[in-house]
């Protein structure tokens, strides 16, 4: 029976080639898309999953009320890690890292700028990633050990074996190489090139020490649960455990948060988990990839049912000798199932030829695991649904003839057959609209975003990351880069341009005690000079004036924000750093916005104080201004010479500013990209199938054009009536899809502060691309038919 059902569904499918050419490059299109995007959200919710453990894995975070202002902190206490580790039984080991940072690593002659983190011995034990060479139990034991990724060790050492090896970090301490790890997995939310111990951290810097003293927050902590842990119960336990004498905050409580919600959320406001844009984005994109496949089965469905007179004479002969309506929707389903594993195999295919230019475009390292008995068996899983979404109503549509009928040539299809197809193709020209609709908004909002002002000048201006030996030069860098003609103007800051910088609160005069937070920034004499920034009133910090010391710049918000009416020469109270707080700090200057934060948000009230001992900052970032020229290389040469000279232990690596601000468009490119593919593929299976319908719907009216064409009708008059159907469905379609594209666009524009309003013409434009595409696929097929003698098309009858 089995052999039978195969057979017939062969010959059937050879028999009729356009009917399977489009069916299958249809099914091979969405099931190829719908796998692009299953890759990629499969990777977002993929995240830190390879440890073993990552459901009982947390980091210690806390909620604060800063002199009245709610925020979440990462930052954590060292006296905050002892304790989980030794007096909560239910936390099974706890790890404390520092930020993370690029450190200089030298052996002989060799030296590269890696990402590195230090940690604590149990590091390696609470987070699980692959230990190639050594033993997770004493790598990082000894102080002065450290462990290099499988790049890391390749870049210093070539093919030498590492182990034992001795290395200098940051041309200071000198580690030995203890073990290797495996790379570490992109799908991983904690990136390092090296781990070395915390202690030797300690040690070797200064502010760590009174840090760790001071109980100040200046570390990450992670914990690992016992399995089966209430998690709540553990929050309720340590909420309380901060008993620090850290003034500024009105009160700490601390919490655990999710591994498995670190990727995708992360996000608080008011002491409270929000929304975040990805966890939409991973929804909203599956839900894209069913829509892809729901169309390309759409095609199928249609065809079939559109080609009915052809089967029924079979369906009623089958009938007459003994088949049941079971057998027949057994053999139909079975064609379909047929026809989605060859496009299963076809979308394999067209996915590997992708792959590469896909990772690149989402910039992640996909790939396909054909040893995944779990990908095999969502493959099989696939071509199934597509083979029953795509086969289920045509079966028992096409089953449903009743022999004597058909026999005799009495078939009328009626509404029953021409009703369905209607809404399906509504359907699909609703998804197209949507889709076109789409497009453009999102285009829209990037231009919106990328056009708003900064308030500095992005073009000429380099970031150099800082380090120990520039620190040391500096002033002789700066006054060299300066001296030669290779910079205009350079100064040093805390914060690159795609920071937020950091959160303090201001205290003013009549606040009524409702202090709120501003973004901070430290920086150097020049600052705004270097950066372009406009002076709206008043003066930038001067090296002739030591009590700027005690002074601030404010920007424009900030100045709204606390009402004053002669701000200049106002004292207001920073909290939260240590050299300002508690005391009055002077406005020697008012700046434009300064957009250093999300480019997304609205400005937010900012302050900028000056830092003459950058001793104790842990990050900070070297600002050169070029001079204008066509010869960008040769100035970058120039600039380089002179960091070669005084600057010669570290590579010479910077970053262009507005290279630095694009890159905060990451994530709405990659969505823009992602929409702007899969809507193309999506329109283009949608006409795919619009086609094969509109071939079949003229071929079987071909007689009717002959006889209207011998009654008198033009080639144009019948291009008009067969278009006309058409054009109902896409007006249709046009008014189901406007007001749904409309009400969900705007609620992912409120992902956005600073976002744009809908035109209303671009719903009647998508409408117009949509008939458009409609009329051009149509009338093709008309005119072809139409153009068709006569005496063609009726010389049988």
């Amino acid at each position: 029976m089995l052999k039978n059902y195969f057979k017939i569904a062969i010959r059937n499918l050879m028999r009729n080639t356009t009917f399977t050419f489009i069916n299958i490059v249809g099914l091979s299109l969405g099931i190829a898309a719908s796998m692009l995007i299953a890759l990629w959200v499969t990777n977002e919710i993929s995240y830190n999953r390879f440890h073993p453990n990552y459901d009982q894995l947390h980091q210690v975070n806390f909620f604060g009320n800063l002199n009245g202002a709610m925020g979440d902190w990462h930052e954590i206490s060292y006296p905050i890690y002892e304790d989980l580790k030794t007096n909560h039984p239910a936390i099974k080991n706890a790890t404390l890292t520092d930020l993370g940072s690029s450190h200089l690593l030298t052996f002989t002659n060799t030296r590269v700028q890696k990402l590195g983190r230090f940690v604590t011995p149990e590091f390696l034990e609470v987070f699980h990633f692959d230990l190639v060479k050594g033993s997770v139990k004493n790598v990082l034991t000894d102080l002065y050990s450290i462990v290099l990724t499988e790049s890391a060790a390749k870049a210093l050492f070539g093919d030498q074996d590492p182990i034992n090896k001795i290395i200098k970090i940051d041309n200071g301490s000198d580690v030995t190489v203890t073990g290797i790890i495996k790379d570490v997995p992109d799908n991983s939310t904690i990136k390092f090139d090296f781990l070395s111990t915390f202690e030797l951290f300690r040690i070797t810097t200064p502010w760590v020490e009174d840090e760790i003293c001071d109980s100040g927050d200046s570390f990450l902590i992670y914990a690992e649960l016992q399995p089966g842990a209430d998690l709540a119960s553990i929050n309720h336990e340590i909420k309380d455990l901060y008993q620090d004498s850290d003034q500024r905050f009105l009160s700490k409580e601390l919490f655990l948060y999710p591994m498995d919600r670190w990727n995708l959320h992360g996000k608080f406001e008011n002491g409270k988990e929000a929304e975040v844009d990805w966890s939409d984005y991973v929804f909203e994109f599956s839900a894209l990839a069913v829509s892809i496949l729901l169309i390309a089965c759409i095609n199928f469905m249609n065809l079939s049912t559109a080609r009915s007179e052809r089967r029924a004479r079979e369906v009623g002969i089958r009938k007459v000798v003994g088949s049941h309506r079971k057998q027949l929707i057994y053999q139909f389903i079975g064609e379909s199932i047929l026809l989605s594993s060859i496009a299963f195999f076809i979308g394999l295919v067209l996915v590997e030829l992708s792959l590469p230019f896909y990772s690149h475009l989402i910039n992640k390292n996909l790939f396909i695991d054909y040893g995944s008995p779990f990908f095999w068996g969502i493959g099989l899983l696939l071509v199934t649904v597509a083979g029953l979404l795509a086969g289920i109503y045509p079966a028992f549509y096409l089953s449903s003839f009743k022999p004597a009928k058909v026999l005799k040539g009495q078939l009328y299809l009626g509404r029953d057959g021409v009703v369905p197809r209607k809404v399906l193709v509504v359907f699909q020209f609703s998804f197209s609209i949507i889709l076109i609709i789409g497009t453009v908004v999102i285009y829209q909002q990037m231009e919106h975003v990328k056009n708003r002002q900064l308030g500095y000048e992005k073009q000429n201006l380099i970031t150099i990351p800082s380090n120990p030996e520039l620190d040391k030069n500096y002033k002789s860098i700066k006054q060299e880069l300066i001296r030669t003609g290779a910079a205009t103007s350079v100064s040093r800051t805390n914060t690159s341009f795609t920071s937020k910088g950091g959160r303090n609160t201001l205290n003013w005069p009549r606040n009524q005690g409702l202090p709120v937070f501003c973004r901070c920034v430290f920086a150097d004499y020049d600052y705004t000079k270097t950066l372009g920034i406009r002076m709206i009133e008043g003066r930038d910090f001067s090296e002739m004036t030591k009590a700027d010391t005690m002074s601030i710049l404010v920007n424009q918000s900030a100045i709204d924000m606390m009402g004053l009416k002669n701000p200049l020469g106002s004292k207001i109270t920073i909290n939260s750093v240590a050299s300002y707080s508690g005391h009055p700090a002077k406005i020697i200057g008012i700046t434009e916005n300064i957009l250093i934060g999300s480019p997304y948000e609205s400005s937010r009230p900012m302050f900028i104080r000056l830092e003459t001992d950058w001793a104790d900052e842990d990050e900070q970032f070297v600002a050169v201004r070029l001079p204008a020229s066509s010869n960008l290389t040769a100035q970058l040469k120039n600039v380089e010479a002179v960091f070669k000279k005084l600057n010669p232990s570290y590579p010479f690596q910077f970053t262009f500013a507005d290279d630095d601000f694009n890159s905060k468009f990451n994530s709405l490119n990659l969505i823009q990209k992602l929409v702007n593919v899969f809507a193309f593929l999506a329109i283009a299976i949608a006409c795919l199938g619009l086609f094969g319908l509109a071939a079949f719907t003229v071929e079987r009216r071909t007689k009717e054009f002959g006889v209207r064409r011998v009654l008198g009708a033009t080639v144009s008059n019948l291009v008009v009536l067969i278009s006309n159907d058409f054009t109902k469905l896409v007006f249709i379609a046009f008014f189901i899809s406007s007001p749904i594209a409309w009400f969900g666009l705007e609620d992912f524009l409120q992902h956005y502060p600073y976002r744009i309003s809908i035109n209303w013409w671009i719903l009647p434009l998508a409408g117009l691309v949509a008939l458009s595409l409609t009329l051009l696929i149509v009338t093709s097929q008309a005119i072809q038919a139409a153009s068709t003698s006569p005496s063609e098309s009726l010389k049988y009858e």
